[in-house]
């Protein structure tokens, strides 16, 4: 990375770096040009369909892979090796997705990295 960034000033491609650390965003931040720019009638059309199934199963399937990960690592599956009252951990998931979609942002969900802080011994007391 250095020896392209280098490069890339000698050539005048980019520039040069004004400091070595600076804030993301200065001033204040504002989502008014992506919050709630939904095109409904663009993603309704047919053309849009495989889209549409793609993201859904991939967030289906990133969920529930995640969440019962997650449930053998903390010890909160059944018997069976099902994770009991799983609806709940999913719509919260499909909550913050829409969430996060209408106001521009990237997709927030489970992950499986909680894996590690429970195995830590990190818990909630999720059977109330």
């Amino acid at each position: 990375m250095a020896v392209t960034a280098v490069l890339g000033s000698l050539l005048g491609i980019g520039e040069a770096p004004s400091a070595i650390f600076a804030w993301p965003f200065v001033g204040q931040y504002d989502l008014s040009a992506v919050a709630l720019q939904l095109d409904i009638s663009g993603v309704l059309r047919l053309a849009f369909l495989p889209i549409l199934l793609t993201l859904f199963l991939m967030s289906l399937l990133d969920t529930l892979g995640t969440l019962m990960g997650v449930g053998a690592a903390g010890g909160m599956l059944d018997e069976k090796g099902d994770f009991p009252e799983i609806e709940k951990p999913m719509m919260v998931d499909a909550a913050a997705c829409m969430f996060s979609g209408l106001v521009g942002t990237s997709t927030s969900g489970a992950y499986i990295e909680s894996a590690t802080g429970i195995r830590e011994g990190a818990r909630s007391d999720w059977r109330r």
